[in-house]
């Protein structure tokens, strides 16, 4: 997609009354939308939706007549390594209950039956 503006408006975007998402212009009253930190996929995003076909906007001389094109790569793998890192948070999270689960039964079970427990050089336990 290529954006062109082949009659910009001359009301200067200083003399605007801002708001939320651009400034208002009293002369043509409606809303000129502030596409200046926008990505390219954030303003492909809002010109794929039919309603904004009528729209306004304030751009950077850099952003306009060039063509613009989402950047799959990036996307692709911000979704994919944000997924990766929820799934191994959960299946550590997971096998850290459960390995506390088996260590406090075991405990219990072995409670009361041992009287003394000697550590030995290879980190291994004997009762004498």
């Amino acid at each position: 997609m290529k954006i062109t503006i082949p009659k910009p408006c001359d009301e200067k975007w200083e003399s605007m009354t801002p708001q939320e998402k651009g400034r208002f212009c009293a002369v043509c009253s409606k809303t000129v939308r502030d596409f200046t930190n926008d990505s390219d996929d954030e303003i492909l995003d809002y010109f794929s939706d039919s309603s904004s076909q009528n729209t306004c906007g304030n751009f950077y001389e850099s952003q306009l007549n060039r063509n613009m094109h989402y950047s799959i790569i990036n996307s692709l793998f911000s979704k994919f390594a944000i997924g990766f890192i929820l799934t191994a948070v959960g299946i550590v999270s997971v096998n850290a209950q459960e390995n506390d689960s088996v260590k406090t039964s075991a405990l219990a079970s072995l409670q009361g039956k041992i009287s003394c427990l000697t550590v030995n050089q290879n980190n291994a336990y004997s009762s004498p």
